[in-house]
């Protein structure tokens, strides 16, 4: 598992991008995120800390593949914060197996 932490206007930017692709290829990933962030997000007014995901590779690699069919300037963050989260997990976990 890869383990992600992003803020919420992060989260809301993977949630609207995934939105945009089609259902079926996305619906599992879609909820899984979700059903993560929902027990996460505090109530308005609060104070709203980082959101964290855990999520395998094929799903982190999902949400980039939606993210790669936005414009650049729209998702260059939160693309270069999963890369640089994710990257020495993989590194990791491949050095472990």
């Amino acid at each position: 598992m890869i383990k992600l932490t992003f803020d919420l206007p992060e989260t809301n930017i993977i949630l609207t991008t995934l939105a945009q692709m089609p259902y079926v290829q996305i619906k599992t990933l879609i909820e899984k995120v979700e059903k993560q962030a929902k027990v996460q997000v505090v109530e308005p007014g609060d104070k709203q800390g980082p959101i964290d995901f855990n999520l395998d590779v094929a799903e982190v690699n999902g949400i980039l593949s939606a993210l790669g069919q936005m414009q650049y300037g729209q998702v260059k963050s939160v693309v270069e914060k999963i890369q640089h989260q994710a990257e020495p997990q993989v590194k990791q976990q491949a050095e472990n197996s």
